[in-house]
């Protein structure tokens, strides 16, 4: 090196350095306070971000997640008297599925997201791991409310849609030109709804279904107000309506049971013409000749699926009041207060071993009032998937979709409205040799005792009197 380099070399070395900003070091938090902060942030979105200087990003969040919580509580607020009904309404409950659906799903990355800008990755491999794990639990967690919303929604949809069809009321039954307030309630044309109520049984040994509970809900639309009129299942020689296929075939009334009308009108559907439904829309004829009322819809509970019903709630609880017996085998149920299970409920509802109908009847009465005051909100919501499972096979009606919202809105009326009752069995009525127009002439009386403004308590029956 030649004397002129050496001062320049000097001079290089002398210079001092640029001197660079280096990042700033994110502060390192434990894992403790990472998932602690984690899981706040599944109830104040955006919090983990504020916590990581990410105040954009995190004060959109916040309002973001506050401003869809002011919207769901401003809706239940104003239509919480409406709730009840669009829970039977199957588009908005695909709504509420759909959007619950989405909302897990975004509760979820925002939770995880949450754990991933509190830079855990300074944390040893252990505790990365640990993390990670406890991170997914708690994103899972946060996402749980709105899975289950959106699993409640779906099942409520699945059960509207297969047991209740889309369609309109009987022709026959309902009034041609409905008054303008049809379309808000559709209850507004009628007077009072007649809904026949149906248990039937199909089970092993049996030809056909056979209606041997048939009983008639005639309710006040206005004020709730129901009558039960009970028809016994061995009604002989019931007459239809003037003008029909099966008035002309059986002109002075039919040649077996009321209870054999179902599989007789479904083996010959050319005799109910121009019904989707023969079997029990000829049983609706029947009752409406018999009666002297027209019968809008029934509902068919189809006693051979009951037990899954039953054991669906955890069993029912009933007080026995006389030995029910189960064939010629011997004693099946002692008396006193027992939680039946599905398979004896249905003992005790069928058995008319050394009793009778008559007696069959008020110990089904009994077993259904029980079974609905039994069933408690927390039961229905714990147990909802098996309890739609079991209603898909326990029931079918032709009560339309349509009319569901307002049946909702007349539920509560009907629970606390006094119900009157009557009950055609001797000797009032003796069914192999039936009065019709003493059957008629009670109608008529008990539906205008229900009507009255007050209703005298002796009048009012409880659906567990015969169990209490």
């Amino acid at each position: 090196m030649t004397d002129e380099e050496r001062p320049a070399q000097r001079t290089l070395r002398e210079q001092p350095c640029t001197e660079f900003p280096l990042p700033a070091e994110v502060p390192q938090r434990g894992l403790g306070s990472i998932l602690l902060l984690t899981a706040a942030t599944a109830v104040v979105p955006g919090l983990a971000h504020l916590r990581a200087d990410r105040t954009a990003t995190g004060t959109t969040l916040l309002s973001a997640g506050y401003g869809v919580a002011t919207v769901v509580l401003a809706f239940a607020f104003t239509f919480r008297d409406r709730l009840p009904a669009l829970a039977v309404q199957p588009s908005w409950l695909i709504v509420l599925c759909s959007l619950a659906s989405a909302g897990a799903a975004a509760w979820a990355i925002l939770v995880l997201r949450s754990y991933t800008v509190l830079h855990p990755a300074g944390l040893p491999a252990g505790k990365r791991v640990a993390g990670a794990l406890l991170a997914s639990v708690l994103a899972l967690t946060a996402a749980a409310p709105f899975a289950a919303t959106a699993r409640y929604a779906y099942l409520q949809y699945d059960l509207v849609t297969d047991v209740f069809q889309d369609g309109a009321g009987d022709p026959h039954a309902w009034p041609a030109a409905p008054p303008a307030a049809a379309a808000v309630n559709p209850l507004a044309r009628l007077h009072r709804l007649n809904v026949l109520l149906l248990g039937g049984d199909d089970g092993p040994g049996r030809f056909g279904l056979r209606t041997d509970t048939l009983v008639l809900a005639s309710v006040n639309t206005a004020t709730g107000r129901t009558a039960l009129l009970s028809l016994p299942r061995n009604l002989e020689g019931v007459p239809f309506p003037p003008g029909t296929p099966m008035r002309a075939r059986f002109p002075h009334g039919f040649d077996n049971l009321i209870n054999a009308l179902w599989g007789y009108g479904a083996a010959h559907p050319e005799l109910v013409p121009g019904s989707r439904r023969p079997g029990p829309d000829l049983v609706k004829a029947a009752v409406g000749q018999v009666l002297g009322i027209p019968v809008h819809h029934y509902v068919l509970v189809n006693m051979s699926a009951f037990a899954t019903l039953v054991d669906a709630v955890g069993g029912v609880r009933v007080n026995v009041a006389e030995p029910v017996r189960w064939g010629e085998t011997g004693v099946v149920l002692q008396p006193g207060v027992h939680r039946l299970t599905g398979a004896q409920a249905l003992v005790y509802a069928r058995s008319r071993t050394g009793t009778s109908d008559y007696t069959r009847m008020s110990r089904q009465r009994c077993l259904l009032g029980r079974l609905a005051r039994q069933a408690n909100p927390i039961t229905i919501l714990t147990r909802y998937h098996r309890l739609a499972r079991a209603a898909k096979q326990l029931v079918s009606t032709d009560i339309p979709r349509q009319l569901l919202p307002a049946l909702v809105d007349l539920a509560p009326l009907v629970r606390t409205a006094p119900i009157s009752s009557v009950t055609f069995i001797p000797p009032a009525v003796k069914p192999w040799q039936a009065d019709w127009a003493r059957i008629r002439e009670l109608t008529r009386a008990v539906i205008e005792e229900s009507d009255r403004t007050a209703i005298p308590k002796s009048a009012a029956v409880s659906f567990d009197d015969a169990c209490s």
